[in-house]
Order: structure tokens, then sequence, then C-alpha cells
């Protein structure tokens, strides 16, 4: 099982992985606890904006963004 080390040093499950679609637009929490949003690639296992890049086992609270209508 995966874990997360917390502020009182004490290890805590995460949530459950989701299945990550590449070019789709996801909210999540980056290596540097700052939410941010930006575009999965397969190829690199990793979430791109502008000019920054994450790898998705470094991010947590992986959230799919949806478009929704009037």
């Amino acid at each position: 099982m995966k874990t997360t080390y917390d502020a009182v040093n004490e290890l805590k499950p995460l949530a459950t992985p989701i299945e990550l679609i590449h070019g789709e637009a996801y909210n999540f929490i980056d290596s540097e606890c700052n939410n941010t949003n930006g575009i999965y690639s397969e190829d690199e296992h990793s979430f791109t904006s502008l000019s920054v890049e994450w790898l998705a086992d470094r991010c947590t609270n992986i959230q799919p963004l949806t478009v929704e209508g009037k």
C-alpha cells in the first residue's frame, strides 16, 4: 500500500488511485504542496502546465477537470 508521510511523522494511506487518461486535464496537489491544474502525458507519466512538469507519482489528490455546460 502506498503511503505518505504527514506533518507529525506518521504514515497514512493515500487515496485510491484513479485511472489517468492521456491528454486530459486534472487538478492535483503538486510536489511543492500547491493546488495545481495540468494536462496528463501517458508517455512521460507526468502533468504539464505552461512550462512546468510534475511527475504523477509525486502528486496527490488527483481529480479530473470536467467542462460544465450552461
